[in-house]
């Protein structure tokens, strides 16, 4: 079987996938540190009463809650390294239909999709990804504030180099929105897995603003 974990913002959510279908899921209301370590037992316990092996991990790699991150990309390759199981990771947009992603504070991560209106046009803006942050009007892009750190995978500004997860059209930044409640989007476990989404560039998707 193959597992999917995400554990980027609570409750922690892992499935397991026997045929590239959801089979089994797990969650976690926990901090991430107790969290992983328990929905893990309970996953190879479920592994040894189905007599079956864990192949694979897909996992969302960021962005996110900072510690959890760090947490799960120790836990992952730790993981990894022991059991000798193949990681596969994609951005935490994936699992939650691209909406805004909690931060900190009022602080919330889009993924938007990179506007050029001239192949020599080098100030080329972010054009907003889904209707949710064209219509809410207490959104408030703040790309251009001195807390905001854009990433951007066309080797722009704050550019994460060499990151197979973002297209050469996306990019991801910081918002400021003062209705957290209406910002916030819970994530999900995908019904079916589809393998050929997911890259090897299993390093956290860190998105800080500068000190």
């Amino acid at each position: 079987m193959d597992a999917v974990l995400i554990a980027c913002a609570p409750p922690v959510l892992c499935g397991l996938y026997d045929g590239d279908f959801l089979k089994q899921s797990f969650s976690s209301e926990k901090k991430t540190s107790e969290a992983l370590i328990d929905i893990y037992q309970e996953v190879f316990a479920y592994l040894k009463k189905e007599h079956a092996g864990l192949e694979a991990i897909y996992y969302a790699r960021g962005p996110g809650n900072f510690t959890s991150l760090k947490l799960t990309h120790i836990f992952l390759h730790t993981l990894v390294f022991t059991q000798k199981i193949k990681l596969f990771s994609i951005d935490s947009f994936y699992f939650n239909h691209c909406t805004p992603i909690k931060a900190f504070g009022n602080k919330f991560f889009i993924k938007k999709t990179i506007k050029q209106e001239s192949a020599s046009d080098e100030s080329s803006e972010c054009s907003w990804s889904d209707k949710f942050t064209q219509n809410n009007q207490n959104i408030k892009d703040i790309s251009h504030d001195k807390t905001n750190k854009r990433v951007r995978g066309n080797g722009n500004t704050q550019n994460i180099k060499s990151d197979e997860n973002l297209e050469d059209d996306e990019c991801i930044e910081l918002i400021e929105c003062i209705d957290n409640e209406s910002a916030s989007h819970g994530f999900f476990l995908p019904q079916f897995l589809h393998r050929d989404d997911f890259g090897t560039q299993n390093t956290p998707l860190y998105v800080l603003p500068p000190l």
